[in-house]
């Protein structure tokens, strides 16, 4: 589409998962099937695109995000490290720990690159001290710190041609551009977009195939469409307050899945908002970008 200005979305299907952190969406073109967890709430949910029928997987702890690897596995990140899952969603074989010097930390979300390459953030518990980072994950075991100083990371998110990393800061409110160099690596960050307190705080972003960002509004009843320059072309509202994460799918990536959440929300908020921590399907007459599986070869 070439004129995004006039991007549409229509709803088309809620499913009641009513989760107290709906969270980490993802689309598995592979398997035709979108994923997302309740990372308090300790579940997977796992929707056949086809059927739209929803199967829903316990965890043994918190859960924050499900993607795939080369190999067509599935792994998960849950609070203290990232596993590979089997056809249950069972964790099964650890494949990275959260460092013991980030006792105080859990892992929030992630996403992979153009590339294929793994990135995820990590968060204080507290959501006071600036502790989280956002890590790349070049194969088990070895996860490299490539930013600092996060209270809460949330994305990434990258730009179509894979150069520039979309990486969120919840607490202040801003989504920094991260520039890769030649070795792949960030050579300068700038802060792209800093939502106002009207708007809420940056949560979860994707971005589509005009390199155009979406941001998820915690606290904004909204979902986000920025320009690659920054500016804001459109709002999407929702009715409920707290937008966690979203993602495009289907066979042409012309949907969006949102999730949200109940976490936090007083009862009178629940009541006025009895949406809350539910997904919500979305015709669009935009494209995404498909998700590659992550480049880690397990021995």
């Amino acid at each position: 589409m070439a004129n995004t200005e006039m991007v549409d979305i229509k709803l088309v299907k809620s499913f009641s998962s009513q989760a107290e952190l709906g969270e980490g969406v993802f689309y598995s073109q592979a398997r035709a099937k979108v994923y997302w967890v309740d990372i308090y709430g300790c579940k997977i949910h796992v929707m056949d695109w086809h059927s739209h029928s929803v199967e829903t997987f316990s965890t043994p702890e918190p859960v924050c995000w499900v993607k795939e690897i080369v190999s067509g596995q599935l792994i998960a990140g849950f609070v203290t490290g990232i596993f590979i899952l089997d056809e249950k969603c069972r964790p099964q074989h650890k494949l990275w720990q959260l460092p013991g010097d980030a006792a105080g930390n859990r892992l929030n979300d992630a996403k992979v690159d153009r590339h294929g390459n793994l990135y995820f953030g990590t968060m204080d518990i507290s959501e006071k001290n600036a502790s989280g980072k956002l890590y790349q994950l070049h194969e088990p075991n070895n996860a490299i710190p490539i930013d600092t100083g996060y209270v809460v990371s949330n994305g990434p998110a990258f730009s179509p041609d894979g150069n520039i990393i979309y990486s969120v800061s919840s607490k202040p409110r801003i989504v920094y551009a991260l520039h890769l160099g030649c070795n792949k690596q960030p050579s300068s960050k700038i802060p792209f977009i800093r939502l106002s307190e009207s708007q809420g705080h940056p949560d979860g972003v994707t971005v589509d195939a005009n390199g155009y960002l979406w941001v998820c509004a915690w606290d904004g009843s909204a979902v986000l469409c920025y320009s690659t320059e920054g500016s804001l072309v459109q709002s999407y509202s929702l009715p409920v307050p707290r937008i966690t994460s979203v993602t495009f799918a289907g066979p042409e990536l012309d949907f969006l899945v949102i999730t949200s959440a109940r976490t936090g929300l007083s009862p009178s908020d629940l009541l006025a908002f009895p949406l809350s921590g539910d997904t919500f399907l979305f015709k669009t007459n935009t494209n995404g970008i498909i998700d590659k599986p992550a480049n880690l070869r397990i021995a």
